[in-house]
């Protein structure tokens, strides 16, 4: 009995499906994960790119991996399967399939900070510091605690490198960056870099309106409950810091006074103004709500950069508002002349350190 045509092509087509099945490599896949691994955008910044590459194999997925995997990726004894050029083991995490390599504990996983750091310090273009801020998430998930200090050097290296926006955007995905303004460490740099942008050009209308919308942002934020916010606001919430509305004071007060002829338009002078006194007055009055300046020089040029805006931006207010102002004043120039002083005779570099040389132009 003949067999029909189609019948042996379709005989053939099996024979060669199931020749390619044997020859082809078998991918073994253990149990998924359903959080995916953070993604970086490759970019021309080949340092960057090995050091992000470095902690999303070797921090971010061994975080996202479960108990079998984890013994399959550590134990010696999983090393031929793991190595195997005909059956790679890949874990399916959030739907990426992912080649799973063996890792010492000890040689292979690197520390958080000198690999963060390390990042830090290879970021140079927009599209570097926006891979930053993933990062930021991925240890977040991975659940590595990042300190205050290496946050703090985050925000600071962001805003040394003008990109206050990529701090504003960590900000505002708290929830996965762990950056939060309810750490004051974070609050205050994140404050002196939105300042620093209107400082650094001039004070100029455009990059101070900018950073006066940026200040404005962050003090909305602080009412969110990953940052500071609560129903009650006590003496201790940053959102009653002078030195943080004094931030909005300075900011509108430089604005009216050299590009609006001294006229409060918005009413936001005045505004910040009354909201700034009040938060004085909650405080106990001036000699409580600012301390005395620190005798420890590493303290002292932060309390400077702290206190100048507040002292700045009510010296400009009462050509703006008609607001007294010369008391609060005249303690801020003190106080903050006595922590110019512990910086001049304890820092090798005196009159040139930075906080001085800001303190010294502004009073010209």
């Amino acid at each position: 009995m003949s067999i029909p045509s189609h019948c042996s092509r379709a005989a053939a087509r099996t024979c060669i499906r199931n020749a390619e099945f044997v020859a082809a490599p078998r991918r073994a896949f253990t149990s998924s994960a359903r959080r995916g691994l953070p993604t970086f955008i490759e970019t021309l910044n080949t340092e960057l790119n090995s050091v992000l590459s470095t902690i999303r194999t070797k921090i971010f997925l061994p975080a996202h991996l479960n108990r079998e995997q984890l013994d399959l990726i550590y134990k010696p004894v999983y090393i031929p399967r793991l190595s195997s050029p005909t059956e790679p083991v890949y874990a399916s995490i959030g739907g990426e399939d992912i080649p799973l390599e063996h890792l010492n504990r000890v040689r292979d996983l690197p520390r958080t900070w000198p690999i963060f750091n390390a990042a830090l310090s290879a970021a140079q273009s927009k599209q570097d510091w926006a891979n930053i801020v993933t990062m930021l998430e991925g240890f977040k998930s991975s659940k590595r605690k990042l300190k205050s200090a290496w946050l703090q050097k985050f925000v600071r290296r962001a805003n040394m490198a003008g990109r206050q926006a990529v701090v504003l955007q960590a900000l505002q995905r708290v929830e996965h960056t762990g950056l939060s303004l309810g750490d004051q460490g974070v609050l205050e740099t994140v404050l002196a870099g939105i300042v620093d942008l209107a400082v650094v050009h001039k004070w100029g209308q455009e990059h101070t309106k900018k950073a006066l919308s940026y200040a404005e942002q962050v003090a909305a934020w602080m009412e969110q409950p990953e940052h500071c916010g609560r129903a009650w606001v006590g003496k201790s919430d940053p959102r009653a810091s002078a030195a943080v509305i004094g931030v909005l004071v300075e900011l509108s007060a430089v604005l009216a006074t050299r590009f609006e002829d001294r006229f409060d338009d918005d009413g936001k002078v005045r505004m910040y103004t009354e909201r700034l006194l009040a938060a004085i007055e909650h405080q106990g009055g001036a000699e409580k709500a600012i301390p005395p300046a620190p005798e420890n020089v590493k303290e002292a040029p932060g309390y400077m950069r702290k206190w100048i805006p507040v002292w700045h931006g009510l010296k400009l207010v009462p050509d703006i508002t008609g607001h007294n102002t010369q008391e609060i004043v005249r303690l801020l120039e003190q106080r903050i002349d006595a922590a110019a002083d512990v910086v001049r005779t304890q820092r090798p570099e005196g009159e040139n350190n930075g906080a001085i040389k800001f303190w010294n132009e502004l009073r010209q």
